[in-house]
């Protein structure tokens, strides 16, 4: 079972995806939306940017233009996958994209609390 901080976390991530946020300050962008492939679920892993400044883009490719920057040390909540690219939530950054998936590395999963 899942802490419910980490389901909390998730849960807003996926509402503020479903409601179309997706770009720098929260600005929603359909142009951009429409262009992404439709991810493949990896729910509610966790990654560690491993790269000392990476691009988080609009689209799981360097042909998609940057919404915003992540630094080394940032956690990011993984909501999909096409091919080597994570779509990503940033808490810290209150925005979404898209990440290399070789500039990541996975976070140990956290303990499951007992009721």
């Amino acid at each position: 079972m899942r802490s419910a901080t980490a389901l909390s976390t998730a849960l807003v991530a996926w509402m503020l995806l479903a409601a179309g946020c997706g770009t720098r300050n929260g600005a929603a962008s359909c142009a951009d939306t429409a262009l992404t492939p439709a991810p493949a679920a990896v729910p509610w892993e966790r990654v560690l940017v491993s790269g000392s400044v990476v691009n988080l883009r609009n689209g799981p490719g360097t042909r998609f233009g940057v919404v915003e920057t992540a630094r080394e040390g940032d956690t990011l909540e993984v909501l999909g996958e096409a091919g080597d690219w994570l779509r990503v939530y940033s808490s810290r950054r209150c925005c979404f994209g898209w990440i290399y998936s070789a500039l990541t590395r996975k976070l140990e999963a956290a303990a499951p609390d007992v009721p």
